[in-house]
């Protein structure tokens, strides 16, 4: 069976993609504090923003449910800090890195905002890994490594990841796969297959990669203002 390593981080992402997750739950001009905890608690609650009906963002938020954990976490490290509760070291880590992106003042009302939407039930756009848990137990590290193996699960039973075994030469995307890119915004090919003999390994001497896009995690601080792939 294929390692789902990549899966896990490819969907699920990092604590340096936070910022970007957490902007398609705010999302949205112009950008003011009581406009970005509406937009919030729309997300939470399911609610349309837009002439009552479900956007592509918003219903690929939803689709996207398992990999939007670390989101999760960071609404419920909010919570808990606005409770005066310690907080974890993932916790700490992941409210440093909102702070990048929201001024700290806005903070609490997120995490009441997350607490409200867990008291109503399950949260569509956020998987029960982290709002079925008490607000009195944090999320640490260990436990998002414990919480990995069963999102990835759920991640490679949608539509936009497969799985290709490279022994049987067989590499072209199914029309479904294709289709479901469009749906959900994203995908994920794990290549698996048998480990060949030690005989027959050779050397790779060259890799082409193709870029269509790339997020910038860190500006150079170059005088065109520009960071791009050469």
């Amino acid at each position: 069976m294929a390692n789902f390593t990549c899966a896990q981080r490819s969907q699920i992402g990092s604590v340096s993609q936070l910022s970007s997750r957490m902007w398609s739950f705010v999302s949205g001009s112009p950008f003011t504090a009581e406009q970005r905890l509406e937009r919030l608690n729309a997300s939470l609650s399911g609610t349309p923003r837009v002439r009552g009906e479900e956007s592509r963002g918003e219903r690929r938020l939803r689709m996207n449910r398992s990999s939007n954990l670390l989101v999760g976490v960071l609404l419920h490290a909010a919570a808990r800090q606005d409770e005066g509760l310690a907080l974890t070291d993932l916790e700490q880590r992941l409210l440093k890195t909102a702070t990048t992106l929201l001024p700290e003042k806005e903070l609490p009302a997120f995490g009441q905002a997350y607490r409200d939407a867990c008291a109503r039930g399950p949260v569509a756009v956020l998987p029960e890994a982290i709002t079925s848990r008490p607000m009195e137990s944090g999320f640490s590290k260990a436990d998002l490594k414990a919480a990995l193996p069963a999102l990835a699960e759920e991640i490679c039973a949608q539509p936009n990841v497969q799985i290709i075994d490279v022994s049987k030469r067989d590499m072209a995307d199914s029309d479904e796969f294709a289709a479901a890119l469009g749906e959900y915004g994203r995908g994920v090919t794990i290549l698996t297959g048998p480990r060949p003999a030690a005989d027959t390994q050779g050397v790779l001497n060259e890799v082409r990669v193709r870029m269509e896009k790339f997020d910038c995690l860190k500006e150079s601080g170059e005088i065109s203002g520009s960071d791009e792939i050469y």
